[in-house]
């Protein structure tokens, strides 16, 4: 089955971050212009037409990756976004999202 728009959209932002976090964060110090690669990813993927639990997932972790911050904190940000987001990757709940109402989206009711 091919990915959803949401969930191709969703890759882009958790790649990097699994990425970096794999082997107890040992490749994070290579990883370059993670938080700018991982905001954008953030803020294309809140365009779309996706629920709002989502969307202010994505708004949060947009803005913890506005800045560079020291390693420790990096670390931090990039654990919290992962289980943030990882919910979403769940093909459960993309169809758990499809049966609710249209207002559940944003712009839509």
């Amino acid at each position: 089955m091919a990915q959803s728009p949401f969930q191709a959209a969703l890759a882009a932002v958790l790649r990097p971050l699994e990425f970096a976090a794999r082997d107890g964060f040992a490749p994070l110090a290579r990883v370059q212009e993670l938080e700018r690669t991982v905001a954008r990813a953030a803020a294309r993927t809140r365009e779309l037409a996706i629920p709002r639990e989502a969307r202010e997932a994505l708004r949060g972790v947009e803005a913890a990756f506005a800045e560079s911050v020291a390693e420790d904190e990096r670390r931090r940000r990039i654990e919290a976004a992962l289980a943030r987001l990882r919910p979403f990757s769940d093909p459960g709940w993309e169809e758990a999202a499809l049966l609710r109402a249209a207002t559940a989206l944003s712009g839509v009711g």
